[in-house]
């Protein structure tokens, strides 16, 4: 009698102990470490300069054709910081600072004999604050690049007149900026403003313009 009932306490145990490890062994292949990598996602689906977001969000330098020092991609680098001003300043740090826009303070106005205005010229400008953010390391990769541009605006404009096709190409570039300000639109509704990939994208922004 006290084998038999020996036998049954061995048993009882025996079947509690696969029970927990069954339970353990479940349990784990369950869980998601914290370690594991997680896939950086960043949505460019039908947007106009989506083959170039692409690019710049996987690190292919290599296959952009542009060049940080064109208009182009000084464009879209400043249209993207002001838009994530407008529409994620939540999300910016502490310490962002203010975009500055270029205005003209002083014009130079010339008139004929009869008083007739001929003319229009700046001939002074000054910096006055937008009411928009940036993250301070993409304002000041972005200025940086203003500065190469405006250094070679000399380069710049005689290629523009000696360009044959001067007003095929003004009338693409309308087309351009006309798209990307849908893809400022847009690009936020495709992604959040605090999502990985997005951030992604932004770190190799500030590396292709300080390339």
């Amino acid at each position: 009698m006290k084998i038999t009932s020996s036998f049954f306490k061995l048993l009882s145990v025996t079947l509690l102990w696969l029970l927990f490890a069954s339970f353990i062994e479940n349990s784990a292949d369950n869980t998601i470490l914290p370690s594991e990598p997680q896939t950086l996602e960043f949505n460019v689906d039908g947007l106009y300069f989506a083959e170039f977001y692409d690019y710049i969000f996987r690190g292919h330098f290599e296959e952009i054709t542009m060049e940080r020092e064109d208009m182009e991609f000084l464009l879209i680098f400043g249209q993207y910081l002001r838009a994530y001003g407008g529409r994620c300043a939540a999300y910016l740090p502490s310490d962002k600072v203010e975009i500055m826009d270029q205005v003209c303070a002083t014009e130079e106005v010339t008139r004929d004999g009869f008083g007739t205005e001929i003319s229009r010229v700046c001939v002074r400008y000054e910096w006055v604050g937008s009411g928009l953010y940036a993250r301070p390391d993409l304002y000041k990769a972005k200025m940086e690049v203003e500065d190469i541009q405006r250094s070679d605006g000399l380069r710049t404009t005689m290629q523009m007149i000696l360009d044959p096709n001067a007003m095929g190409n003004s009338v693409d570039m309308i087309h351009k900026t006309k798209g990307l300000q849908n893809d400022m639109v847009q690009l936020f509704r495709l992604n959040p403003c605090d999502s990985p990939g997005l951030r992604r994208f932004e770190e190799n922004l500030k590396r292709f313009a300080l390339n």
